[in-house]
């Protein structure tokens, strides 16, 4: 069997491949594509991880950009108008926060479905006494918020990471891909310690950015108190990339 079998069959994933044809565009092409490159993984990994783990890698980029469009399609003007699509920076912010979301997703054992209308997904949050379950959306996750209930802790995504740690997401990316593609000095590539990890990991983040794109689309104005905040911290990062860029030539 597939490694990724389980998780192409799970009622979560095949909702929100079901609900890819409400985004648009880019967004809508992308996420095929991130699909693509996930089967691609799938397929490949018993005969190479190294190729599965490479596959695996686009498959996530390709969702970070499904959510990035779709976010400056629904986002304040104020905001997205200032948004760069092809921009590392933004790209490298959105991979933090969604690996702040799975790892605390991971956690707190957080367990999704589909609500009985099929109109949304559902989590059930097992650990907490008597257990908590409700509808899950993309306004639900909080960014700088330290008002948030103890219950709702695994919905926290925290402070905005600085541009230092930005550049070095920026910089273990570049990292990874190398170290699936080219040789060094020390020899051919050889992949990741654990690809199996690896790859479960982007499978995660690329089902989980494709649902942040399809929760947006289908009720905007729900998450755009989240969305807007989000995109915010986007513009402030280009502006702080920019003061330092200059700051670094004048000098």
């Amino acid at each position: 069997m597939a490694i990724l079998n389980r998780f192409f069959e799970a009622e979560a994933a095949n909702w929100v491949v079901d609900k890819i044809d409400v985004l648009e565009g880019r967004a809508k092409f992308c996420a095929y594509n991130a699909l693509r490159y996930l089967k691609w993984a799938n397929e490949t990994y018993a005969v190479s991880s190294l190729v599965s783990n490479f596959n695996g890698l686009h498959a996530t980029e390709e969702a970070v950009a499904c959510f990035i469009s779709s976010g400056v399609r629904f986002g304040s003007n104020a905001n997205a108008s200032k948004i760069k699509l092809r921009e590392h920076k933004t790209k490298a912010l959105v991979s933090i926060f969604a690996q702040r979301c799975l790892r605390s997703i991971d956690g707190h054992r957080v367990k999704f479905g589909v609500s009985p209308n099929h109109d949304n997904l559902i989590f059930d949050l097992p650990i907490v006494e008597g257990g908590w379950r409700g509808e899950f959306h993309l306004s639900q996750l909080r960014l700088m918020d330290e008002g948030a209930e103890a219950c709702s802790d695994w919905q926290k995504l925290g402070e905005g990471p600085d541009l230092d740690d930005i550049f070095e997401e920026i910089s273990k990316a570049s990292r990874a891909r190398n170290a699936l593609l080219y040789a060094d000095d020390d020899g051919v590539p050889t992949g990741f310690t654990d690809p199996e990890e690896a790859l479960i990991r982007d499978t995660k983040l690329t089902f989980g950015l494709i649902w942040a794109a399809v929760d947006l689309h289908m009720d905007p104005a729900r998450d755009s108190d989240f969305l807007n905040r989000f995109l915010a911290q986007i513009v402030d990062l280009q502006k702080e990339g920019k003061a330092r860029k200059k700051l670094g030539s004048d000098g």
